[in-house]
């Protein structure tokens, strides 16, 4: 490898090393940033879920001939607007 050859290969050897440092460091950024996204998101959902969880219990304890909780489907499968259509039809279920 001639002089020229070996500070070209130098060069671009260095300017990978920095290229690799910048992106990790941005990625490991990233990272943060999306696992803390992730767990407040997580966060919200469980306390939306516990809420949700507490008025139905509250629902069933107020008015026993209460039979919706069967058809109700698993929380994973649970979108927001299908708990919102549950708890409307629960509480209309309990004026009848």
């Amino acid at each position: 490898m001639t002089k020229r050859c070996h500070k070209v290969w130098q060069n671009s050897v260095t300017a990978c090393h920095k290229m690799g440092k910048v992106l990790a460091k941005r990625w490991h950024q990233r990272g943060q940033a999306l696992s803390r996204l992730v767990i407040k998101v997580g966060k919200a959902l469980a306390k939306r879920w516990h809420q949700m969880g507490k008025a139905l219990s509250w629902l069933v304890t107020v008015c026993p001939n209460f039979r919706l909780i069967a058809r109700c489907p698993p929380a994973s499968k649970m979108s927001r607007s299908n708990a919102h259509r549950i708890h409307a039809a629960a509480i209309l279920h309990c004026k009848r």
